[in-house]
């Protein structure tokens, strides 16, 4: 197999002072790009599942990701952090009245479709060398994993069932929701 057919395993997730770097760069980047990468490295959502994200799918501090949109095809609750939930709230004068709360700048009422520029820009002109979206990502489960967050409730999270060990025998028997566990774990 070669080019798409092959994926690529990267190793690769950001140190403190890359992050503080990073979020300098998103900081001054022109919304929504700006805060579609900050809420990527918030919580740690695949990149098309968060430039989808919809007004109406936020209902109090969660953050529902509708089974058409995760990548399982199996609805995905995503507790908000106090600092996720201020984000959401800076861009509601932005895009309020839209359906998409990161709603694309130049397509009437869509969600942002690319991040190619910003990272191409980045990797230009910052201290931080390779960036690419899906590494924040793996910067988060880092972090958490450092901060005892159990792998179980990481794989939840990041809705991952090989992380989360949802194998055969628990996917079916284990219905606890591990929403407490993922609030807290969101907070850290």
């Amino acid at each position: 197999k070669t080019g798409k057919d092959v994926e690529q395993k990267r190793n690769r997730y950001y140190k403190p002072e890359e992050i503080r770097e990073l979020w300098s760069f998103f900081d001054n980047w022109s919304e929504p790009t700006g805060a579609v990468l900050k809420m990527l490295l918030i919580t740690g959502q695949r990149k098309t599942e968060t430039m989808q994200m919809k007004w109406e799918d936020i209902r109090g501090d969660v953050w529902t990701i509708p089974a058409r949109l995760a990548k399982n095809k199996e609805e995905h609750l995503v507790p908000l952090s106090d600092k996720a939930l201020a984000l959401i709230e800076e861009m509601k004068p932005l895009t309020g009245e839209t359906d998409y709360v990161f709603c694309s700048p130049k397509e009437d009422n869509a969600p942002l479709q690319w991040l190619t520029r910003a990272r191409v820009t980045i990797q230009d002109t910052s201290d931080v060398p390779d960036f690419r979206p899906h590494d924040l990502r793996r910067t988060v489960a880092t972090y958490m994993a450092k901060l005892g967050v159990d792998r179980t409730v990481l794989g939840k999270i990041l809705n991952h069932k090989g992380l989360a060990g949802d194998d055969q025998v628990t996917a079916i028997y284990d219905r606890h929701g591990y929403m407490k566990e993922k609030r807290r774990a969101m907070q850290l």
